[in-house]
């Protein structure tokens, strides 16, 4: 765990440092892939900083609501922006809505702007694990196998390196496939990413919160890998012959 790293005088969140590392590998990847999807650079580029603002927005907001106690009585505690004060889930839901508006507002099609993503969205998917475990957060239960990690004083499954590990994985999935249906790639990054959070679900310490037996991580992984799967078929059915 390494919660800060300090330049000089000058002292950053580790975690906030990795998101915007993130950020800006994904941009390059979704900029090096727009063209070959027949996709105007400039429009992209305009919808992926609008997505990086509605996903941070969202995911602060989702967190202070997550935590109304904490918040209802101080306003201000809304405008401080630290890596754990942020809900995840929230932030990357909220961006992919704002991107597909963005689509939506240059009427841009859809599939080639989810092929052009794919890239974008598995890198953000590997690099945030990462700033999970840099900050001490999203911890595993506590084991004795030998790859345990020492984290808030305990040996614990490393579980952000599991979920960083099953999206280079499904990065690598991606790549190797080729994918010939288009929009499919996309389709890829969310059922590789969501199996991980599904297994990685039962390794995690936090409390069970949904039929005493599944965490929100894997109710959400459950239904985003569902209708993935279903949005799959129907494309497959859709590219027969008739």
């Amino acid at each position: 765990m390494l919660r800060h790293i300090h330049l000089g005088p000058a002292a950053m969140q580790t975690a906030i440092v990795l998101y915007l590392v993130g950020f800006i590998l994904a941009t390059e990847a979704i900029r090096r892939l727009a063209p070959k999807h027949g996709l105007d650079n400039n429009r992209m580029q305009n919808i992926t900083m609008f997505g990086f603002v509605v996903g941070l927005l969202a995911a602060r907001i989702t967190y202070a609501l997550a935590h109304w106690t904490a918040y209802h009585d101080d306003w201000q505690a809304w405008l401080s922006l630290t890596a754990q004060g942020l809900n995840t889930l929230g932030g990357v839901v909220g961006g992919l809505i704002a991107i597909g508006l963005g689509a939506w507002r240059y009427r841009l099609p859809a599939r080639p702007v989810l092929d052009t993503y794919a890239s974008g969205l598995g890198i953000l998917l590997a690099v945030i694990p990462l700033a999970f475990l840099a900050d001490g957060s999203v911890i595993g239960k506590p084991t004795d196998l030998p790859w345990a990690i020492d984290l808030w004083g305990q040996e614990r499954h490393p579980t952000q390196l599991y979920a960083a590990i099953g999206a280079a994985v499904t990065l690598a999935v991606w790549w190797f496939y080729r994918p010939t249906i288009s929009g499919t790639g996309f389709l890829i990054i969310t059922i590789g990413n969501t199996l991980t959070w599904l297994v990685v679900g039962f390794l995690l310490a936090e409390p069970v919160l949904i039929f005493d037996q599944y965490r929100q991580v894997q109710v959400g992984a459950w239904l985003i890998l569902m209708s993935s799967l279903l949005v799959w078929t129907i494309w497959q059915d859709q590219a027969q012959p008739t």
